[in-house]
């Protein structure tokens, strides 16, 4: 594709708009904050950051989550506290996950990748959580990138430098275990791919690089706590507090646990509710404007991702299902909350996976 210059380029104003946009919705639309898990949680520790208190850990799973914090704590010293600032961390964050959009589709026409920006974006959700103080757009971002680094090594690097972009996938995936540990739903889909990978004879040295790198940042943050905490396993003992509702501050989230609860609630969590939640708050709009690009491919193609196109769709399918069905807890059968912010993370692949047959 012939390069045009910047001022044609119809995805610089798309992004500009996108901008514009972004002012307008937290200028006319801000309604405030909820006054629980984002003021008495990262509100908190953003500010205990700012204050100098950095890597500050207490009982409570929240402090652990600093890949968020930190970049609060950042725009609080900077600018102060305040609802404006509150939001930088989760507008920048957006406007990176476009720019992803951007680069993972630049081989398509600058249309398609316009049109996937703009379902990404227009997402009742994606714009609701745009301004707030959660760590849910960074997830996503997170997530996305993730995919997007396997992608490009497969795709554009066709095997190259394998070292490089497996330990660039290990920084991703430890930062996002730092903003959220819910980006552990997602690990059977990484698990799945290299399966299909080493079923089909590729791209070894990349998962083997993975893994190490993944293992070694693996230690070093667990050492890292133990030197903050003294018990390398702070944060899991933490979450296991939440999990037996002894916080006390009403943010616990003992109601998903489906271990104690009745069978009939776990039947309906697995079997139908996300759709139901997604059919209820709208998501299921951009989902579904992917469907008919992952039923364009062969089966074959699609379960061994011989192409863009199939990777990227059987990403989008393997994650829905994963965040449905997969836990986090090896106590318990903990699937993620049924809440519609947690599978923000499943738009912008979905974007991508869309556009192009639109």
């Amino acid at each position: 594709m012939n390069k045009i210059p910047l001022y044609k380029d119809i995805r610089l104003y798309t992004f500009l708009g996108i901008i514009a946009f972004l002012f307008i919705h937290h200028y006319a639309g801000y309604f405030g904050h909820y006054g629980f898990d984002d003021i008495m949680g990262y509100g908190y520790y953003g500010k205990k950051w700012a204050d100098g208190q950095i890597f500050f850990l207490n009982e409570d799973f929240f402090s652990y989550r600093w890949g968020f914090i930190s970049l609060t704590g950042f725009f609080y010293a900077l600018f102060g506290v305040n609802d404006d600032v509150s939001a930088i961390t989760s507008s920048l964050v957006l406007l990176l996950i476009v720019l992803l959009i951007f680069k993972v589709l630049k081989r398509e026409t600058h249309m398609v990748a316009v049109v996937a920006a703009l379902i990404y974006v227009l997402d009742n959700w994606t714009m609701y959580y745009s301004d707030k103080l959660m760590p849910d757009t960074s997830v996503a971002l997170a997530t996305f990138a993730a995919f997007a680094l396997i992608y490009t090594h497969h795709f554009e690097q066709k095997g190259k430098q394998s070292f490089k972009y497996a330990l660039l996938l290990s920084l991703v995936l430890i930062w996002a275990y730092m903003t959220k540990q819910s980006v552990l739903l997602l690990f059977p889909v990484f698990f799945l791919l290299l399966i299909i990978d080493v079923q089909q004879k590729r791209h070894y040295q990349f998962w083997i690089y993975t893994a190490l790198c993944c293992v070694a940042m693996g230690l070093l943050y667990l050492f890292g706590i133990y030197c903050l905490t003294g018990d390398p396993l702070a944060r899991f003992h933490a979450v296991e507090v939440g999990l037996n509702d002894n916080l006390g501050a009403g943010r616990s989230f003992s109601f998903c646990n489906y271990a104690i609860q009745p069978w009939e609630v776990l039947r309906y969590r697995i079997s139908y509710e996300m759709i139901d939640k997604c059919m209820r708050t709208g998501m299921i709009i951009s989902l579904m404007l992917a469907v008919p690009a992952i039923f364009s491919h062969r089966f074959r193609d699609f379960i061994t991702f011989k192409t863009p196109k199939a990777y990227w769709a059987l990403v989008l399918t393997l994650s829905v299902l994963s965040s449905n069905f997969m836990t986090t807890s090896y106590k318990a059968y903990l699937p993620i909350c049924p809440d519609i912010r947690h599978f923000l993370f499943l738009v912008p692949i979905a974007a991508v996976v869309a556009a192009p047959v639109l």
